[in-house]
């Protein structure tokens, strides 16, 4: 998902939940959180860096290793 498509969808979220604040519905906004792009940016940097490109593959590996082990028996 795009961070644009992101931050739409969360302002969206955002002011559904201030409606209903108003409303006294709910005390607070639990939507309303700071600090969800930096972790969405370490998130994606994550996604494509080698460590996890890497896991990805042992995964693949370990998975058709257990595949194979599993059809043997």
């Amino acid at each position: 998902m795009r961070s644009s498509s992101v931050k739409n969808t969360i302002a969206v979220l955002v002011r559904v939940m201030e409606q209903a604040v108003r409303d006294n519905v709910i005390k607070i906004n639990p939507a309303r959180v700071t600090g969800w792009q930096k972790l969405y940016k370490q998130a994606e940097a994550w996604a494509s860096s080698s460590l996890s490109l890497a896991a990805e593959r042992e995964l693949r590996v370990f998975f058709s290793e257990s595949h194979h082990r599993t059809r043997a028996r």
